[in-house]
């Protein structure tokens, strides 16, 4: 059985150090999310692990485009190498 959604947001996740999944989830909550979709609460995310993170992003925004945002926040915090990955795992 491949990879669900959850498990390539979970592993990217849990790849970030504790500094880069600060800066994630507080970027996340700043993110400018298409019309029909709204933005995460940032009481939900301050305390979040990354599997709460992940299940989050699935429940606001889907599997489709909750891999679309992840990569455009971690492409907006600078954590390309992790972007690319998500995006070749996610294809």
């Amino acid at each position: 059985m491949g990879k669900t959604v959850r498990d390539l947001l979970l592993e990217t996740l849990e790849d970030l150090e504790k500094s880069q999944l600060k800066s994630f989830k507080g970027k996340l909550n700043d993110w400018e999310v298409n019309a029909g979709y709204k933005v995460i609460p940032k009481c939900r995310l301050e305390t979040a692990d990354e599997e709460d993170v992940a299940d989050l992003i699935i429940s606001f925004y889907t599997e489709s485009y909750g891999i679309e945002v992840a990569q455009g926040v971690l492409a907006a915090i600078g954590l390309m190498k992790a972007c690319e990955k998500l995006k070749r795992w996610s294809q």
